[in-house]
């Protein structure tokens, strides 16, 4: 290859090959974070689906609790 003598085109091609080394590590980083994320999400659906099957008076205590805890 003939060798890049323009100092714009080889800024160019630096800041190119810097973004993709950061894309990667982005998702790499995604990648790993992504099962915490269901977790999470799975536990969310489990809370949701017990508060369903309250009754009035027990529902009543979880939003009183919620509210000390915020």
């Amino acid at each position: 290859m003939d060798e890049i003598r323009s100092r714009r085109v080889r800024k160019i091609l630096a800041l190119e090959a810097r973004a993709a080394k950061l894309q990667a590590r982005h998702d790499k980083a995604l990648a790993r974070v992504a099962p915490a994320k269901e977790r999470a999400e799975a536990l969310r659906q489990a809370a949701l689906a017990m508060e369903l099957l309250l009754t009035g008076s027990q529902l009543g205590e979880l939003r009183r609790a919620r509210s000390e805890r915020a």
